[in-house]
């Protein structure tokens, strides 16, 4: 039997801002959408073409708003979500992904946690019985997207202590 507890008043807003669904196309042509985007296969690592590369190996990614890209994964199940740009969690992927177009989701999970999370029966069970373990799957994976941005906060934090430091010691070794 699939007993599985999950934070629901985390999911049930996440849900208020968000898309998923598990998807067995073998792949998409270059699209965007004005969005976040998550995908992670649920068996193997496919491919995955984005700012004009294309990367093999890939277990999951995080594409940033209005940023082309496509992937291939024939024979593969893969978990998609779209968040939209102004909710809270996109506000998360926001800050984690500044700049850059796409976040390998290895920097956030491993490929084996990113599929133990689904029961190995995952393709037979209906979507009432699916629900619950794509929150704790996403659940899981904001609260490691907000360890990372706690982290690189930190260091941003530390190299701007340092400069105003520096900054001050220049300052106060000033003679007039």
């Amino acid at each position: 039997m699939h007993n599985i507890i999950f934070d629901s008043k985390i999911s049930s807003f996440l849900w208020d801002y968000s898309i998923s669904f598990i998807s067995d196309k073998p792949g998409i042509l270059e699209y965007y959408h004005h969005c976040y985007k998550i995908v992670v296969s649920l068996d193997k690592s496919f491919e995955l073409t984005i700012d004009g590369q294309t990367v093999s190996g890939v277990t999951g990614f995080i594409v940033n708003l209005d940023i082309p890209h496509s992937y291939s994964a024939p024979g593969l199940n893969v978990l998609v979500n779209f968040v939209e740009a102004n909710s809270l969690w996109g506000w998360k992927l926001r800050n984690l992904l500044g700049n850059e177009s796409w976040l390998n989701i290895r920097k956030l999970l491993s490929a084996k946690e990113c599929r133990q999370v689904f029961p190995v029966d995952y393709k037979e069970l209906s979507n009432a019985l699916l629900i619950p373990y794509v929150n704790k799957f996403l659940d899981s994976f904001f609260l490691r997207c907000r360890r990372l941005i706690r982290s690189l906060l930190m260091n941003v934090f530390k190299r701007l202590c340092i400069t105003l430091k520096e900054t001050c010691i220049v300052h106060w070794n000033w003679k007039i």
